[in-house]
């Protein structure tokens, strides 16, 4: 499966390249009542972990981060927020996608929500994190 190829040092470059599987993706995470969005975001939050690919997702995909704000902030399924903020996490390390990640428009309000509305410890911590490295 997808998610099995993106844990590979061998194919997430490639998988991170690919135009219609990441368009899918997101499209995917953003449909917050279908069986597929979760594991949408957990295969992009997986992209995320891999530095070479932060940059990449960040400036050649637009939407990359407008879609986890939303997934963020107005997702029903706690899990499915809790990778978004995994990813966003993951993009605010990254020196070339901090402020990318800190200037996209009301993306510290999302995170500070987060903190006052989490469901999940994961979900805390990942926004605490989040807003600590920008």
């Amino acid at each position: 499966s997808l998610l099995c190829l993106v844990k590979s040092k061998e194919t997430v470059n490639f998988i991170a390249r690919e135009d219609t599987i990441i368009d899918a993706l997101l499209k995917v995470s953003l449909q917050f009542y279908s069986p597929s969005h979760v594991r949408a975001l957990t295969i992009l939050a997986h992209l995320t972990r891999y530095p070479q690919n932060c940059h990449l997702l960040v400036f050649k995909y637009l939407s990359f981060l407008p879609v986890l704000q939303d997934v963020a902030s107005d997702s029903p399924d706690a899990e499915g927020r809790r990778y978004a903020l995994c990813a966003l996490q993951n993009l605010s390390v990254d020196t070339s996608c901090r402020a990318p990640v800190a200037h996209t428009p009301n993306m510290v309000k999302c995170l500070t929500n987060r903190l006052k509305h989490y469901e999940s410890k994961g979900e805390l911590i990942a926004a605490i994190a989040t807003l600590q490295n920008l």
